[in-house]
């Protein structure tokens, strides 16, 4: 079935690739037992991201059984599911009896300016086809090449059309899911799933901050970072804003759950985890800085016994580890491998043989670079050195605080990518202009998420689970 270009295909776009995803996504989480007395906004971005994660696999396997049913099936099974799922769990009459703070309405309305905003900038954006720069040559070509290898080879295609082929497959099956409603390859319409990452982004965000801050704060955070280069690279068909939305979910997700003790905060947060090793390689390292991260808070601050007891929810680490399988068995089947990890481009000592050998002539121009960019209020918004900042100021007492493990993350991520960028076996400048402001991005909301912890004093525990 092919769909009339223009407004209908847009609108397609809409009910096929973000609203039955959504849909799929809320009854999944309500079936963990997330529901929207934890809070709309909580509710309709974890919907979202738990939505395509699951329906990108739907998708996967659609692909590999050569397409046996017309695309659009997928999202009309997605919409029944997700609705079978709802009313299923209706019936069963099992949700929350507290409700959201009454300021929690005030930074709800915040965000639905602020998403009009960017909806604005989206529509202004797709007016453009996609051609060139990251989203043509690496996201948006590896979905060409996925739906099309009916017709044309997958290791010829991605030999032929795209770039960086060992990336991950989440940003390129949400894609993938826009082709298929039209049964045909789009120009422009595929950002729009992407896109949406960023508003759910956006509702999370402004839910975890309200959680944890005044009102006031949480506000002026907002309009901040949604000011940020976040707003120019939401508007793209990048994995970025996917891996800083998955980040954010992941620790926010862990921190809830060691707060309240409910374990569909745990299983959210393996989802969350799985999701950011999904959207790109750097979410390999992003996770890697996470889990150091809640190591160092255990020995810090030892086990918090809302969180003590998961028995059988272990299981739920199965998604991250499947996430990872997957990646790296699509890799090794079509042979994809990593330009900063092959031996050959770096004299045969790899990415951290490079790091060591390079680290006493490139480690001063990389901080330095990094350090320039905290303090370019154009970029950042100065949220991140204002964290620092305030971390220091806090000194000891930020050890025993929750807003030690999103520090920490941050700070861990940073010095990774600082690292990466010191053994890279590229041109060091050219690297980090072309790409260090994006690796930023991917930890600013966890970051202002940190920030309107240390600012908040505590709120979160007078205000109890609410969102």
């Amino acid at each position: 079935m092919a769909v009339p270009e223009g407004l209908i295909a847009q609108a397609w776009t809409v009910l096929c690739a973000v609203l039955a995803p959504a849909v799929f996504g809320a009854g999944i989480v309500r079936w963990l037992g997330l529901g929207p007395a934890h809070g709309w906004r909580v509710f309709a971005a974890w919907s979202y991201l738990v939505g395509q994660y699951t329906l990108a696999h739907a998708t996967s396997l659609w692909l590999l059984a050569r397409q046996p049913l017309p695309g659009w099936c997928l999202p009309l099974f997605a919409l029944l599911g997700g609705s079978a799922l709802l009313l299923a769990h209706r019936r069963r009459g099992i949700d929350r009896s507290d409700t959201p703070p009454a300021h929690d309405r005030w930074l709800g309305l915040l965000c639905i300016v602020l998403a009009i905003v960017c909806i604005d900038q989206f529509l202004r954006v797709n007016v453009q086809p996609i051609l060139a720069s990251d989203e043509g040559d690496i996201w948006s070509a590896k979905a060409k090449v996925l739906y099309c290898a009916d017709s044309m080879p997958v290791p010829f295609g991605l030999a032929l059309y795209a770039r960086h082929t060992d990336y991950p497959l989440f940003d390129p099956l949400v894609q993938v899911l826009a082709f298929a409603s039209h049964g045909r390859v789009l120009q422009w319409e595929n950002r729009l799933p992407i896109q949406c990452f960023g508003i759910s982004l956006l509702l999370l965000l402004s839910a975890a901050l309200g959680h944890y801050t005044s009102r006031w704060l949480a506000a002026a955070a907002m309009v901040a970072f949604t000011s940020s280069l976040f707003f120019q690279c939401t508007t793209t068909a990048y994995a970025d804003v996917m891996v800083a939305f998955a980040l954010l979910a992941a620790v926010d997700g862990w921190l809830r759950w060691q707060q309240t003790g409910e374990r569909v905060w745990w299983r959210l947060c393996c989802f969350g985890l799985a999701a950011l090793l999904a959207s790109k390689n750097e979410g390999s390292m992003l996770a890697v800085a996470a889990v150091v991260a809640v190591v160092i808070v255990r020995l810090l601050q030892g086990r918090r016994e809302n969180g003590a007891r998961l028995r059988w929810q272990w299981l739920w680490l199965l998604l991250p580890l499947g996430a990872v399988a997957c990646n790296r068995g699509f890799n090794a089947w079509f042979g994809c491998s990593n330009d900063l990890l092959d031996p050959v481009n770096t004299g045969g000592h790899g990415l951290f043989g490079q790091i060591v050998a390079l680290l006493g002539d490139r480690a001063l121009p990389v901080v330095g670079f990094y350090g320039g960019m905290l303090v370019d209020r154009a970029q950042q918004r100065l949220l991140v050195l204002l964290l620092l900042v305030a971390a220091l100021l806090r000194g000891r007492r930020v050890l025993a605080g929750p807003q030690l493990l999103p520090l920490l993350t941050v700070v861990g991520a940073l010095v990774g990518y600082m690292l990466v960028f010191v053994g890279t076996h590229f041109e060091v400048q050219w690297h980090l202009a072309t790409a260090a402001d994006r690796t930023v991005l991917q930890v600013l909301p966890t970051a202002v998420l940190a920030l309107g912890m240390h600012l908040g004093g505590g709120a979160a525990a007078a205000r109890g689970a609410a969102a």
